[in-house]
């Protein structure tokens, strides 16, 4: 069993646990990319399937200083390898708050046509619920999704009331994506990686512990890249 740091627990007891709404990861609020040149737009169909998930079998891991008596009291930290279903995705909206949750693997098709429409790559991008008929097939891999948080309880205590941060979180993002034309997936039109790295640091009263902000940052950054990409492979392949 994991346990919040304890920088988390003090934030939480200063301002209080209010009620908390969930948030399906395929409605993340993303912030929008300009559209595409004219030249890279299409009328094709494309389906994007649910990525495959392939960030093996460890849910989360504390470092070794959580375990050190006393030296837990300078550094403790945990790794989350899946922090969309851990509870670190808390933001707050209108005053409200809201934990996005769910699968990132099936969310990403959603994300991902909903950005295509946004671009103006076209306006027919649908997912496998949708059904339908298609002209180009996207697939994807889900590689690495790592949230790190880093705290010194000390520091907290003594100085946090300051000012001082007491706690130090970052994330990483990997996944890849493959283009294939109609029903031929022998060989793919485009297969490219994507990668994010961020973070930030926080402090009793101010940046709680929280991978929303760098989590939806890494779909703003990597997603219109994703539909740039496609855009450019469908129009080489002279169907676009």
């Amino acid at each position: 069993m994991y346990k919040l740091a304890p920088c988390v627990i003090a934030v939480a007891v200063l301002t209080g646990c209010p009620g908390v709404r969930m948030l399906p990861l395929r409605d993340l609020s993303l912030r929008a990319a300009p559209p595409l040149d004219a030249p890279l737009r299409s009328a094709r169909r494309i389906l994007v399937m649910p990525f495959s998930d392939e960030r093996g079998g460890t849910w989360a891991r504390a470092t070794a200083t959580s375990h050190i008596p006393v030296v837990s009291l300078f550094h403790s930290g945990e790794h989350f390898y899946y922090p969309e279903q851990s509870g670190a995705l808390r933001s707050d909206l209108d005053g409200h708050g809201q934990m996005a949750s769910g699968a990132l693997e099936s969310a990403m098709p959603d994300l991902i046509t909903s950005m295509m429409r946004r671009m103006n790559l076209t306006p027919h991008a649908f997912t496998i619920a949708d059904g339908g008929e298609y002209d180009y097939l996207v697939r994807g891999r889900l590689r690495t999704t790592r949230y790190s948080v880093h705290s010194s309880v000390l520091t907290g205590v003594l100085l946090g009331v300051f000012g001082v941060p007491c706690f130090f979180t970052d994330y990483y993002l990997e996944y890849e994506v493959e283009l294939y034309a109609g029903a031929d997936h022998s060989r793919a039109l485009m297969k490219r990686s994507y990668r994010f790295s961020g973070s930030r640091t926080g402090g009793l009263y101010y940046n709680a512990p929280s991978a929303y902000g760098l989590f939806t940052r890494s779909l703003e950054q990597t997603l219109p890249r994703v539909v740039q990409d496609l855009a450019v492979a469908i129009a080489l392949d002279g169907h676009g």
